[in-house]
């Protein structure tokens, strides 16, 4: 499993790879979360879906991180691909902008 680190995301003109790896081959990737994501998941934590996928999958500051996470993003906002109250200046805002798959939706149900 491959490791990212904030400052890997934030100097990456683009993340192909990673979505790549994310969307489309369904891998897990670990990524390292900084003090300030952390201390926006103490925010955030039993508000938002988002928090509660992020606690399910969190280890010390070490978070796995697979395409799962789309769907609590989508309880939150619907189509919208960033965390609330996350700034966008963070690296991990900047994983679900470029990993976020708007979940299928029965046509029926349209």
């Amino acid at each position: 499993m491959d490791i990212y680190t904030s400052e890997d995301i934030l100097q990456a003109d683009d993340l192909y790879k990673i979505q790549e790896d994310v969307c489309s081959f369904g891998l897990e990737i670990a990524y390292k979360m900084t003090d300030g994501e952390l201390g926006w998941l103490d925010f955030a934590r039993g508000r938002y879906s988002i928090a509660d996928w992020i606690d399910e999958r969190l280890i010390d500051d070490m978070l796995t991180f697979d395409y799962t996470f789309s769907e609590a993003l989508h309880d939150d906002n619907g189509d919208c691909p960033f965390a609330a109250c996350l700034s966008e200046d963070t690296a991990l805002a900047k994983l679900f902008f470029w990993c976020y798959n708007e979940p299928e939706t029965d046509l029926e149900d349209a």
